[in-house]
């Protein structure tokens, strides 16, 4: 009854007129076409997808049956003059609406830009969220909009275009972006050639000056003077997620794209980060900056997800290091550290000798954990982990491995390993880790993802 009182009077009218106050079940049968009528109007937030030279940008609407999955959602409107019309004669709908998701493709004969920018003109007060895919160099970018997550996708890379050419955004409008005063978090999309530190501007000369508290750059970035500098502007930068993928082979060999660099980035942050998410398994396999080095500086750091040989390269690629440099994984944990997140190599799993265990799986994960000829050394590392517990983070209390599956790693299905003849030895081994974690008072999960699993889940 909250729901239906809490609605736009213009709505409530709608609503009513299937069924009534008191009425619930009434409304509960009539769902479909309350969905039908209302959704439109009220679930609904801005996509645009300007097709460039292919053609006009198009507008559409996505519906949704489930009334409050529909609140913060990033979906399509049908009919642009009729979305103006409607958000223009009735104020009171814009409070529904806070994101939208704008296809920035404009060029010399498109008005895309004034159309973006006139819906953006009736939503400031209660837009919350904004995804931008931009492709071309300059743009006004609504840098007053009250938005507090923000997600820009630049398909052309940041200083060097795919498709387009030449392409450069310009460091100061990156620095008007972290100057947004309500955004907290901010998510970059192929960023990989983020290059372009500003001749002239001495480092440090930004420094606390955003409000931005998470960052993510879903497809790296490369790690110069720009982004140590970019690391200075936030007075308290909490969370950051950077992925690197294994498939950029052109990267692999840059060494301003590495784990040990990212990790002298962080440090001016290193007293509010919370949380370090870094996706890419054995990206920098026999690199010295492959290793990500001791967190005991992160004084804040209570979530860590990373690849294991991130953390401690694996008896393998120690061969191709030092031993007497490669660090025992429980010395680089922070001792502040709650909860730890491992990504593996798919060949440390599905590969060999597959165990059935009857444990705790991930949440969402598709296939019983079990290990490999290869898993041996992971099991080592994880012993070492729940060994030194007391000593080193008194606080740990979960630890979740993981392995991120794709088209080229298929899962194979739970049948074919019920089918598998159990060896005792390893069940013996695998009960013994997972007794020798409960003993230590740590959660151990194992299981398959599509990606990191979320902290907490």
């Amino acid at each position: 009854m909250a729901v239906l009182t809490s609605l736009p009077e213009e709505l409530y009218h709608i609503v009513t007129s299937y069924a009534s106050e008191d009425s619930l079940l009434t409304l509960a049968l009539t769902s479909r076409a309350f969905n039908r009528h209302v959704t439109p109007m009220i679930y609904c937030c801005p996509y645009f997808h300007d097709h460039g030279q292919r053609g006009p940008y198009f507008i559409r609407i996505n519906r949704s049956f489930n009334y409050e999955a529909c609140f913060g959602r990033v979906s399509e409107i049908v009919q642009l003059p009729l979305f103006l019309r409607t958000i223009a004669e009735s104020p009171s709908l814009r409070s529904y609406i806070q994101a939208a998701d704008f296809q920035w493709c404009s060029n010399e004969n498109s008005n895309i830009d004034a159309v973006i920018l006139q819906i953006l003109s009736f939503l400031p007060r209660d837009l919350k969220a904004l995804h931008l895919s931009i492709t071309r160099e300059a743009y006004p970018f609504p840098s007053t909009l009250p938005i507090t997550s923000l997600q820009l996708h630049y398909p052309g890379g940041m200083g060097i275009g795919r498709w387009d050419g030449e392409f450069d955004l310009p460091f100061e409008d990156v620095y008007s972006v972290f100057q947004i005063p309500t955004l907290e978090h901010l998510t970059y999309i192929d960023a990989r050639h983020f290059d372009h530190f500003p001749p002239g501007l001495q480092p440090g000369a930004r420094a606390k000056t955003s409000n931005i508290t998470s960052l993510a750059f879903l497809d790296g970035a490369a790690i110069g003077e720009d982004f140590f500098d970019m690391m200075t502007w936030p007075v308290a930068l909490k969370k950051i997620h950077m992925r690197f993928f294994p498939d950029e082979a052109h990267l692999g060999d840059r060494h301003d794209v590495s784990p040990a660099r990212l990790r002298e980035a962080l440090l001016p942050q290193r007293d509010s980060l919370e949380e370090i998410v870094l996706e890419g398994v054995y990206y920098f396999k026999g690199r010295d900056d492959s290793i990500l080095g001791s967190l005991h500086e992160f004084s804040a750091l209570k979530r860590l997800g990373a690849a294991v040989d991130y953390l401690c390269p694996s008896v393998w690629n120690k061969a191709e290091e030092s031993d007497e440099t490669a660090p025992d994984i429980y010395k680089v944990l922070p001792n502040t550290l709650e909860e730890l997140q491992l990504e593996a190599h798919p060949d440390f799993s599905w590969r060999s000798r597959p165990v059935r265990m009857n444990r705790k799986r991930l949440p969402g994960s598709r296939t019983r954990p079990h290990l490999s000829a290869t898993g041996d050394d992971l099991r080592g590392r994880l012993l070492e982990i729940a060994y030194h517990k007391e000593g080193q983070y008194p606080n740990l209390k979960t630890v979740a491995v993981y392995y991120t599956f794709s088209e080229r790693y298929k899962l194979p299905p739970d049948e074919e390993l019920l089918d598998e003849k159990l060896l005792d030895d390893d069940l013996l081994e695998i009960n013994a880790l997972f007794e020798t974690f409960e003993d230590a008072g740590i959660e151990l999960f194992y299981g398959a993802s599509k990606g990191p699993p979320r902290f907490g889940a």
